[in-house]
């Protein structure tokens, strides 16, 4: 079944349990220009400071291939009241409907993804044979 502008995909978080913050929801939408993502993340009580790392996400074919990904921050976590703040993604996609499911976790800045930069397995569009920007 196609996807009509702004139909709502399937979104997972994937977190490990040790994650700085917890992604609490995401939601993903097709559109014109490919995906959109949005989301909130959650920092636990008694975190100080600035929390290194990224959010990837990730739009997947039906068959669990990766067509499009990004690595993003999230806004200011407040040290008081919600300790929450907000993420969002454009995911460049030729054909949205043919997007599955859209997936975001946490990247720690030590990892494989050291320095925000692309995902391992190097995001393509299929607009062309360059990784995504």
């Amino acid at each position: 079944a196609a996807c009509a502008p702004g139909a709502r995909l399937p979104a997972e978080v994937r977190s490990a349990g040790s994650d700085p913050f917890a992604i609490e929801w995401v939601h993903a939408y097709a559109g014109s220009n490919g995906i959109a993502v949005n989301g909130t993340v959650h920092s636990p009580a008694g975190s100080h400071g600035t929390i290194p790392g990224s959010i990837e996400v990730a739009a997947h074919l039906a068959d669990g291939s990766v067509i499009a990904a990004r690595q993003v921050r999230w806004g200011p976590l407040p040290r008081r009241g919600s300790r929450r703040a907000s993420f969002t993604a454009q995911l460049p996609v030729d054909n949205p409907a043919a997007v599955r499911s859209v997936t975001a976790r946490y990247v720690a800045p030590d990892g494989p993804n050291r320095g925000g930069g692309q995902p391992s397995w190097a995001c393509r569009s299929p607009r062309s044979a360059h990784p995504c920007p």
